[in-house]
């Protein structure tokens, strides 16, 4: 093998670590993102000021409980 089959040969493994790593990268930023958008939502759906009603409704499951 000559000098430039080996560096071909080794373009072409760096580039195939570089690719896959992207890929990896591109999996658990897209994994992350899910979970961090599910939370937010939680949060959404969560943050907000309860009716009169509502809030008599727990204080008497409590009581009961």
């Amino acid at each position: 093998m000559t000098v430039a089959s080996n560096t071909s040969i080794l373009k072409i493994i760096s580039t195939r670590y570089v690719g896959i790593g992207a890929i990896v990268l591109l999996i658990f930023f897209g994994v992350r993102n899910n979970k961090d958008e599910k939370g937010f939502e939680d949060q959404l759906n969560n943050d907000f000021t309860k009716s009169k009603e509502e809030k008599a409704d727990d204080e008497i499951d409590k009581i009961v409980e």
